[in-house]
């Protein structure tokens, strides 16, 4: 049986988002919001969340490949999209600059 990249990736997402859900249903311990900033090589990606009950995706995410090996880049906002569908938080997402990935990344992928 053959499981295209799209329907794997949303599924994984769906998955992971119920499970997520399930695991805080509760929400004792947790504090209603949480952010990030995570400053790598070749990108400064920009992370907050609200456990608000409410699914919302702002995904603001320039990849600069189509492609990593035969994965479609573009895959990456669905997996989101069936996470926080699944999940009911508002998650957002942005880079704040991207680079071509390094010499390694492009040998390897």
């Amino acid at each position: 049986m053959h499981v295209d990249f799209h329907h794997s990736t949303e599924d994984i997402g769906i998955c992971l988002g119920l499970a997520f859900q399930k695991l805080v249903e509760d929400k004792r311990g947790l504090h209603r919001y949480g952010s990030m900033i995570l400053p790598m090589d070749e990108a400064l990606i920009l992370s907050a969340i609200d456990i608000s009950g409410r699914s919302t995706l702002v995904y603001e995410v320039a990849i600069p490949s189509l492609k990593v090996g035969e994965f479609d880049t573009e895959l990456v906002k669905e997996f989101w999209l069936a996470l926080v569908r699944n999940f009911y938080y508002i998650i957002a997402y942005k880079n704040a600059f991207w680079r071509e990935f390094s010499s390694y990344y492009r040998r390897h992928f």
